[in-house]
Order: C-alpha cells, then structure tokens, then sequence
C-alpha cells in the first residue's frame, strides 16, 4: 500500500478598516500530494504547540504625520498561533502561522487583519532517487519606499502589500560511484494584493474617499514618479518556472574536485503590462586542493545578458570567477570568489564561524533577479522579514542587479550577549517598465543594527537594540531618507509557557520623509504544548524562543543575520 500526504494552508485575510474600498478574495491553498513506502508510527514524531500573543500599546504619532500635526493613539493586539513539526523517514514538515488582529483609537478608530506564515513539506518518493518539495509563506510587504511605511504593521497608514508565494518541486538526486547527480523543476507563482484597498486598481480611475490618503495626488505624480504611477495601483503577480541540471564529483573532499551546472530562469506576468524574464546560465567549476582546508577555486561559463533583452535569455555573455575555500574545522568556514559577469566586476563571499563566545556569518551576493524570484520560497530555507532589522522593499516587475550583504556577530557570554548586524541592497536596475535604462537608475539601502541583553535574575532579562538606515531611491532627491529606531524592553518569564514584556519604540526619520514617534507597549505570550518548541513563542517582536539573536536564513537561502529582538509587534 502506497500512503499520501497532504499538506494545506489557506489564508483569506481581511482589512475591515477601508470600509467601502474595492476587496478581493484572497486565498492561499498549498496541496503537496508526497507518497512513499509505509514508515511504522514509531519512527514518525510530531510537535504541535498553538500561543497566543496579547499587546497594549499608546503612541504619541499614530499616524506617523508631520511634526505639529500629530495626534495620539492606542493599538491593542491580538496574535493567535500555532507550529507544527513533523518528522519521519518518507516525510519532514514544517508549518507556522498566525492571525494579526490590530484595534485602533484616536483618529483610526477601526481595525485590521493580517495572516501570515509559511509551510514547507518534503517527501521521499523512491528513497536516493525522486523527492519532491513543497513550499507557501504569506507576508506583509511594503508597496512603495517613496511614502511612509507601516512599520512592523503596527502603524495605520497604508503602504502594505499581502505577498503569497508557493512552488512545488520535483527533485531527481543520486550518488553514483564516481559523479553526484541532481536535476529540479519548480512551478510557483507569486501574487501580491493592497492591503488598504489602492492596489488592483485602473491607474486613470481615482481611488475612493476613504482610500484617497495612501494613493498619489497629481502633484506627487509629476514631481516624484511621472514614469510608473500605475504601480501603485496594480501590483505585479507571476508565475514562475525555475529547473536546473548539474553533475559534480562524488567525492567532495577529494584532492580535485568538479562540477556543471545548468539553470534557466521564467517568469511572466499575469495581471500588469510587463515583459517575461527569462534567464540561462551555464557554469562550471574545478577545485583544487593546495593545503589541508585549502582548496583553491575557478569558475566559468556563460549566462544571459538581460540588457539584450529580458525575455531573450540565451548564453550570450562569458562569466568568470577565481578564489578559493578555507574549512580548517566544522565550526569554521570561508568562501571567497572575485571575477567577471556581463554587468562587470562581480565579487562572491561566505564565511561562517562559531566559537565558544563568538558567532559570525558573513554573505554577500551579486545577481540578475526580480521580485518575483525573490519571493518564491526556497525551502527550509525561506527568506524571512527579520523583525527589527530594516529591510528594504518595492513591489515591482522590473529587473535588476542585487548586490546584497548580510552579516552579524554575536558575542555569548553566561548572562550577557551583544552583537552587530550590517545590511545593505543595491538594486542595479536593467528596465523599467519593461524599457531598458538608458541612464543608471538604483535604489539602496545600508542599515546597521547594535543589540545587546542581560538577564537579570533567574526570570528577568533586559534587552536594548538600536538601528540606522540610510535610503537613497531611484527617484533622487525626493526620495532620500534616514531613519532611526530606538528600542528597550523588560522580559519576565512568569512561567515555563508564559513571558510578559514591557518595551519602549523610538521612531524617526528625517530627509524626504520626516516623522517622530514613541510608543510604550505592555505585551505577553502563552505557548500550550512542548515549552520552547514553538518559532515566535518568546513574545511578540521576538524571533523565536531559543534566544535573544539566532541566526535566520536571508535572501535565496543563505545563512541570515542573528536578530534581535525589538520589542514591536509584527509578524514573526
């Protein structure tokens, strides 16, 4: 008897608060039909553990408004949840989701309803053979960096996109005697919905009255962004087919080492005039074992050149790179390539390192990407929205470079952490609205975040963490900004499954955009089930109960920056 699994997650989230503004049925449902052999229900575990999150917080700009304009508020936060793991020899899953309900008073009297979460399931279908994968995450995401974001959802001023992402891939992997082998092919699609009734919209038609404070006026139009108003309108979905084919050595500590790679890259749009992206690249690689830990490293091949053409892929363009990698121990590892692409100079960096007291993980990445690919999930893997470290986003189908760094270090002692993370994105674009660029157009944002707790006695911790970014957007002048974040917070862990937090927020930014705001929240979390074992169980703002700063993954894989905790109340 041939068993099957499967796997579902359905979200339809609802914004009561935009009254009268045009809705859209939202629905997620993740099907991940995984068979194999029949394990014994001994060799099978499973963790579920629900919480629940309560938050009151008062806040002195509750619209985030100009100086002189502003007017006070309080929030109320209600965060039900829950986490699943389930592990077994034919299938592994694992599954987080929450309900966000926000109450407002002051001038936004109303509320708001976010679902957030993601889910990822693996199944053996013939065992060293054929597996098959299935991923979803449904986020929040800012839709438009030129106007005044909804940090951490917490604040009611507009600007947030529902982003729901899914892919199911099939996986043909072996180890013969002599070669690995590996082939996939992914389908997936991304879908993105205005979360305060703007986005969907036709771009001459002016949005209703109640919506009318997030849209852009004429004079906005003309003075920031005459060339792609209808983004804020209609936001980009996709769908997506990524396969990749690749041979290496079987032996990945042998004295010569190789591999070959081939990937291709689709997506195309469903809902807005933009051109489909697709991107080849062959590459391959020898490696040479000069010295224990060692190994030097050579990279070539070629890739498409999106500036001939984005929906033109093809391998017109030579690639190259040179560099080496050093692993003198497990806790230790460093990667390091410099070299040549088709939009220059191109560099590529790793390095983790884990000491008694030390954790450090370094990465840095340069490639042709667009939203869409970024925002399908990558397995166990999934990029994630660290709360508290800044994050930049805009919601377009336009393609670009990314050069991306991500790195943090931590010192751990008995009763004491502190740590570092610097971030930076440079997008580099190649078109806009499906156009090549004629002049260089990018956005960047560079932020650094220090955190530091201690506890205090055998239940109370104190935590502080301080954040800066600078923002310079394609739009130029208009669109250049910094901002600051403050933030200090009291844990009590009152019980083995309950904490209660008292935390302090320090908003600001200055340049195109200016705003101040403090905010004093009161908030606890009860986990039911296995204590500890649930991501988000700590408390609201709280990446997970293991720790104060643990390692997440970011963008397409790579090993994240460790996270502190903020004290705010977005999703986890």
């Amino acid at each position: 008897m041939v068993p099957t699994a499967a796997v579902i997650l359905r979200m339809s989230p609802r914004n009561s608060r935009a009254a009268g503004c045009p809705r859209w049925p939202l629905a997620l449902a993740a099907v991940v039909p995984l068979a194999g052999a029949a394990a014994s229900a001994a060799a099978a575990t499973t963790v579920i553990v629900p919480r629940i999150s309560a938050a009151s917080a008062w806040t002195d700009n509750i619209d985030l408004a100009l100086p002189g304009q502003t007017e006070s508020g309080e929030i109320w936060q209600l965060i039900p949840g829950v986490s699943l793991k389930y592990d077994s020899d034919w299938l592994r899953t694992n599954l987080d989701y929450q309900v966000q309900a926000l109450f407002y008073t002051g001038g936004q009297h109303g509320h708001d309803t976010y679902q957030n979460g993601n889910i990822f399931a693996e199944g053996k279908l013939v065992p060293d053979w054929l597996f098959l994968d299935g991923n979803a995450q449904r986020t929040q995401s800012q839709v438009d960096p030129t106007r005044n974001n909804n940090i951490d959802v917490i604040f009611p001023v507009g600007n947030i996109a529902n982003t729901t992402a899914a892919a199911i891939t099939p996986t043909l992997r072996h180890r013969f005697h002599w070669v690995q082998m590996e082939g996939r092919y992914s389908w997936g699609f991304t879908h993105n919905q205005d979360a305060n009734g703007v986005g969907q919209q036709p771009a001459p038609a002016p949005p209703p009255r109640c919506c009318r404070r997030f849209a852009y006026d004429q004079q906005d139009r003309a003075a920031v962004v005459p060339y792609y108003p209808y983004l804020n309108y209609a936001l980009a979905n996709s769908s997506n087919r990524d396969g990749s084919f690749a041979l290496s050595s079987a032996e990945p500590k042998a004295k010569l080492t190789w591999s070959a790679r081939y990937q291709r890259s689709e997506t195309t749009y469903t809902n807005v005039n933009a051109p489909r992206y697709l991107n080849e690249s062959l590459l391959g690689e020898l490696g040479w074992l000069a010295w224990p830990g060692l190994r030097l490293l050579g990279q070539g091949g070629k890739e498409s050149d999106p500036r001939l053409g984005v929906s033109r892929g093809g391998l017109d363009a030579s690639q190259w790179a040179a560099g080496f990698d050093w692993s003198d121990d497990p806790q230790n590892d460093l990667r390091a390539l410099a070299g040549k692409r088709f939009f220059g100079r191109q560099y590529q960096l790793s390095w983790t390192r884990q000491s008694r007291l030390l954790g450090l993980i370094v990465n840095y990445l340069e490639q042709p990407t667009t939203d869409a690919n970024r925002y399908l999930p990558q397995g166990f893997n999934n990029p994630l929205n660290l709360p508290g470290v800044p994050q930049f986003s805009r919601l377009t189908p336009d393609v670009y470079v990314l050069k991306s760094l991500n790195a943090s270090a931590v010192l751990t002692g008995r009763v004491t952490q502190v740590g570092l993370v610097l971030t930076s994105e440079r997008r580099i674009y190649l078109t806009l609205l499906g156009a090549p660029v004629t002049s260089p157009i990018e956005d960047t944002q560079r932020a650094v975040t220090a955190f530091g707790s201690r506890r205090l006695g055998p239940r109370i911790t104190a935590m502080a963490s301080v954040n800066f970014a600078n923002n310079d957007l394609r739009e130029g002048a208009v669109a250049q900004y910094k901002d600051r974040r403050y933030t200090a917070q009291l844990t009590d862990q009152v019980g083995p499954r309950t904490s209660v937090n008292l935390t302090f927020n320090h908003f600001q930014r200055t340049g195109a955009q200016v705003y101040k705001a403090n905010m004093l929240m009161l908030s606890g979390t009860m986990t039911f089930g296995a204590a500890g074992a649930a991501p988000g169980a700590a408390g609201p703002g709280i990446p997970g109960a293991a720790g104060y700063a643990q390692p997440l993954p970011g963008a397409y894989g790579a090993p994240g920056p460790a996270v502190p905790p903020v004290g705010g109340f977005g999703p986890q």
